[in-house]
């Protein structure tokens, strides 16, 4: 796609980076402090988000979005925390009774390059979590590039 300035310019394509990946088999017994590995990128777009280690690492400065759905089994609960550089930015917890329960959660973070992004089950509790394979999914996408002066 071609995209024109007000000037009748054609301007550079705008960066992009993307990812969406999901657990493909159940987590149980997830312990304290244990990075979660969404271990299927159906999206990568850039090719910043690596499913062996469940860590999107930034090469675009600016505001990303982040996506998490976590679908978990029967009488359990879930703690988790986005973690940007090792410091916890954002908490989810998810508690359930039911057959199948599922939450979701959006964070804004500004990224600069090299800084790394993973979801995390929270460092102070273990709780033999149950997640859903298949339905659990984790996502980031950049919103719009810092621009440089």
């Amino acid at each position: 796609m071609i995209v024109y300035g007000d000037d009748g310019k054609t301007n550079p394509p705008a960066p992009q980076s993307a990812f969406k990946a999901r657990v493909t088999h159940k987590l149980t017994n997830v312990g304290s402090d244990q990075i979660i590995k969404f271990d299927a990128a159906e999206l990568n777009i850039g090719n910043r988000y690596n499913p062996t280690t469940g860590i999107f690492t930034c090469d675009i400065p600016g505001l990303y979005v982040f996506h998490l759905t976590i679908t978990i089994y029967g009488d359990t609960n879930v703690e988790l925390r986005l973690y940007k550089n090792g410091q916890s930015m954002h908490n989810f917890y998810l508690g359930n009774k039911e057959y199948l329960g599922s939450g979701s959660t959006t964070a804004l973070l500004q990224l600069d390059q090299s800084d790394t992004v993973w979801i995390k089950s929270d460092p102070y509790h273990s709780t033999g979590d149950l997640i859903h394979d298949d339905y659990s999914y984790f996502s980031g996408f950049l919103l719009y590039p810092r621009i440089q002066n």
